[in-house]
């Protein structure tokens, strides 16, 4: 059976508009935060200099996605994501240890730098996708 080509468009009706699908949720971050479960499957835009944003407990499922808005926001600190006090970080490189940050250097960072984390529900959170240089504190 062949596909028409209303089939094959579904979901746009004009150039420019989107009217079904997968949309992101974002969030835009300019304090220190902590990270609620319900911003599981968002993309928090970092939009300030030197935050910490802190992960809730680890659960099965949990997503999270962390961009920075601009360059040059820090020439400190940087963007820290801190874990739970009994979570870790595993992968990137990272030695695997409970309440221990990744950390983008403010004198390095870049527009567009990006972690994501996954929750496991029992040691912490998979580092499954990176950009930019990130180290653990």
């Amino acid at each position: 059976m062949s596909l028409r080509n209303a089939q094959l468009t579904r979901g746009i009706k004009t150039a420019g508009q989107f009217y079904g699908g997968f949309r992101n949720k974002t969030k835009v971050i300019s304090a220190t935060y902590t990270v609620k479960a319900s911003d599981s499957g968002y993309l928090l835009i970092v939009s300030a200099a030197d935050l910490v944003l802190t992960l809730p407990a680890t659960a099965k499922g949990y997503l999270f996605r962390f961009v920075l808005a601009a360059a040059g926001l820090s020439a400190g600190t940087g963007l820290s994501i801190s874990p739970a006090t009994v979570d870790k970080f595993i992968g990137n490189g990272f030695t695997p240890l409970d309440n221990k940050d990744a950390i983008l250097a403010g004198s390095g960072d870049r527009a567009g730098d990006y972690l994501q984390v996954e929750g496991d529900g029992v040691d912490g959170y998979y580092i499954t996708g990176v950009i930019g240089t990130w180290t653990r504190e």
